[in-house]
């Protein structure tokens, strides 16, 4: 799973997603149905503070709130110096979806074009002649990464490059499985 994280590091992007909000593609002269806040973020093989170990392991910075280290049985969330949970892998359900993304930035080199659209666009995909200079923008394929734990564990992430997340997340479902459930 580290060798795994480590190529899924080397993404030319990784982005924290903070919040989607649905458009009014009427108004806003867009295809898309969501508009997703996001900032960049970088992943690293690291350690935490509070755990004296000399491996490094997965960090997942987090752009709104606490980093996760991935430590062998358990994710440490790290939100403040003196504030953080210890949370079980088996409570972690890591999930992967495949995004079309109008992007408005440049595309990251490790990511595919797979079309394009307009900055203002009608219904149907045609350029909204009503705008001056309106320019094509390419639609990315990239891919995202949502962690979830029914005790309040909810990260989102999205990557370059998709391959590199699904290999990821096959090593992480087989590291996770590696591991007995402990009950209480």
């Amino acid at each position: 799973m580290r060798d795994e994280f480590a190529s899924l590091s080397e993404c030319a992007a990784i982005w924290d997603i903070k919040s989607h909000q649905a458009t009014d593609k009427f108004r806003e002269r867009t295809i898309a149905n969501m508009r997703v806040g996001r900032d960049r973020v970088a992943f690293s093989l690291g350690r935490c503070d509070l755990i004296q170990w000399e491996h490094k392991v997965p960090h997942l910075a987090n752009a709104n709130g606490g980093d996760l280290f991935l430590y062998p049985g358990f994710i440490l969330y790290r939100a403040a110096r003196e504030a953080f949970s210890v949370i079980d892998f088996h409570d972690v359900i890591g999930n992967c979806d495949l995004v079309k993304f109008q992007e408005e930035d440049a595309v990251p080199r490790d990511a595919k074009v797979i079309g394009q659209t307009w900055a203002k666009a009608n219904k149907d995909g045609s350029p909204d002649r009503r705008f001056a200079n309106n320019h094509q923008i390419p639609i990315a394929a990239y891919a995202s990464l949502t962690l979830k734990s029914e005790r309040g564990l909810w990260e989102e992430y999205q990557f370059s490059n998709p391959e590199r997340l699904v290999q990821f997340l096959k090593a992480f479902n087989a590291f996770v499985s590696s591991f007995p459930r402990f009950t209480a």
